[in-house]
Order: structure tokens, then C-alpha cells, then sequence
């Protein structure tokens, strides 16, 4: 029998990234510590994730000192 992926609440993101690449799924639920679900991250949710940075680094960049 085959486990269920999942990622933990407290887990980093790139955990869950790498989790979702090496299993080649889009998403995957969210557990806490009690193995109840509390959520979804999904591979879009990480693309968001990764725009907001890049969003952030180009603020930084523009502003004058």
C-alpha cells in the first residue's frame, strides 16, 4: 500500500515543491500535527508565491536610496 503524500503546516515551501516534483502531482493537502487536513498548496499557489517575491525584489531595485 502506497502512503499519502502530504505536507505539514509548519513544513518549508520547497519541501512541498519538491514533494510535488518528484511525485509529479499539482497539488497536495496540507496537515497539521494531528495528521487532520487544513489545507491545499497547489502549484499555483507557489507560482503566486514566486511572482509576490519577484514582485517584492523589483520594488526594492526601483526605489531610489
Amino acid at each position: 500500500s502506497t502512503g499519502i503524500l502530504a505536507v505539514r503546516a509548519d513544513d518549508d515551501v520547497r519541501d512541498a515543491v519538491d514533494t510535488m516534483i518528484r511525485a509529479r502531482v499539482g497539488a497536495l493537502p496540507v496537515v497539521d500535527a494531528y495528521h487532520r487536513v487544513v489545507g491545499i498548496v497547489s502549484y499555483v499557489d507557489v507560482l503566486r508565491a514566486i511572482r509576490d517575491v519577484l514582485d517584492h525584489d523589483c520594488e526594492c531595485h526601483t526605489k531610489a536610496p
